[in-house]
């Protein structure tokens, strides 16, 4: 057990950075059936917060579907302008490492949901694939579409199980991968630095057929282990708001987590809630992290006043904690 504690029920939510807000929000109504909570210009001190120039002009909305029993996994979609841009991920195969991968979400019917995703121009790494893990079955697709955005489609098939309960179609995103190079480096910062609690530690052999989610050719496939570790910081398996390593044991591919930030495109950042946020920054510090932004005050709608600070993984996962201020 790790001796920092992480008083965190889970991420609240992930930002995705946009090179067309309206086709996004689109997109999430009319495919994912979710809604806009919020939207408009966030609080001056979001510049200070991702290192921005003042020039620098931010739009936003907060989309999630509203009937899902929980305050977690929702998605605050960010568009830029007046500002460089790239994507977070250039150019990458799934096999490339270095920030957040893609978002897990758990869904009604994958193979429907994947077919109005592909008309939407959206494309699989593989088709779906029944897998087993940890003797579970699943229906699982990897799937990457605009702005270098990738989801993980996920039908539990039995035993039954739902992450939340009360969606329409599409779970509020409930794990958030990252494909690393070094997996003891960036284990280590979250299990030891952050406090995070492991909850599944395994290597997943090869299928013998070659069958893998990434789109490795299957003669590569019949090859290639995967390490994994899930980590929550409850330490609750299963429980929305968790992050996953993902190593490809044998197979190197280009590392890109000089890039993985604001405000490039695409999945650049996880924002976690804690109840005393200055005790926490404390904690961790002893351990060795130290602040990669912040903490400042800022107006986050719909959440209100909080403060905030931004830790950096090894391999450039973006990581915001924040306490609402009282009164908020």
């Amino acid at each position: 057990m790790p001796s920092i504690t992480c008083n965190s029920p889970g991420f609240s939510e992930a930002v995705i950075s946009v090179s067309d807000i309206d086709s996004w929000i689109t997109f999430l109504e009319r495919v994912f059936k979710w809604e806009v909570v919020c939207c408009g210009e966030p609080a001056p001190g979001v510049h200070g917060l991702w290192r921005l120039p003042k020039s620098a002009r931010i739009v936003e909305a907060f989309v999630r579907d509203p009937n899902a029993q929980t305050d977690l996994g929702a998605i605050r979609l960010v568009q830029f302008s007046h500002i460089d841009q790239q994507q977070a991920r250039p150019n990458a195969y799934a096999w490339d490492t270095g920030g957040f991968f893609d978002l897990h979400v758990q869904v009604r019917d994958v193979h429907a949901l994947f077919e109005d995703m592909q008309r939407d121009g959206w494309s699989g790494y593989t088709p779906v694939q029944r897998l087993e893990v940890g003797g579970v079955m699943l229906d699982e697709v990897l799937i990457h579409g605009p702005d270098g955005m990738a989801f993980a489609l996920i039908e539990r098939v039995s035993p039954p199980f739902q992450v939340v309960e009360g969606y329409r179609r599409v779970s509020p995103a409930w794990n958030a991968p990252q494909m690393v190079a070094d997996f003891s480096a960036v284990h280590r910062f979250y299990a030891d630095g952050l406090g995070f609690i492991p909850t599944i530690e395994t290597e997943m052999p090869p299928a013998p057929n070659g069958d893998n989610l990434y789109g490795l050719p299957l003669s590569v496939g019949k090859q290639i282990p995967t390490q994994l570790a899930f980590l929550h910081p409850t330490g609750t398996r299963g429980a929305i708001g968790s992050v996953d390593l993902l190593h490809l044991v044998g197979l190197e591919g280009r590392r890109l987590g000089s890039t993985t930030r604001p405000p490039n495109f695409g999945l650049v950042l996880l924002r976690y809630p804690v109840s005393d946020l200055d005790a926490y920054i404390a904690a961790i510090g002893v351990a060795g992290i130290k602040m990669h932004t912040g903490p400042v005050d800022i107006e986050l709608d719909p959440i209100g006043s909080i403060r905030v600070a931004s830790v950096l993984s090894p391999e450039g996962a973006w990581i915001e904690f924040y306490e609402q201020k009282a009164g908020a």
